[in-house]
């Protein structure tokens, strides 16, 4: 995650809940979901799903992510 302005402001706001949203749609800045990173890790075979799949919040939409 880059500490942007948006992401400053949700900080400042104590409207955290909403960081997800702002880290998902700011690829331009390249952030991106601990699950993407996750993903591409398993892919390169640097970790087994079973490792990725521990730190996941949803472990089923990762899995299918992974087949998709």
């Amino acid at each position: 995650m880059v500490c942007n302005s948006a992401i400053k402001n949700l900080i400042k706001e104590g409207k955290t809940n909403q960081i997800y949203n702002v880290v998902q749609t700011s690829r331009q800045e390249n952030m991106q979901l601990m699950q993407e990173s996750l993903k591409a890790l398993c892919k390169k075979g640097l970790i087994t799903m079973e490792e990725a799949m521990s730190c996941v919040s949803n472990a089923k939409a990762f899995e299918q992510s992974l087949k998709g």
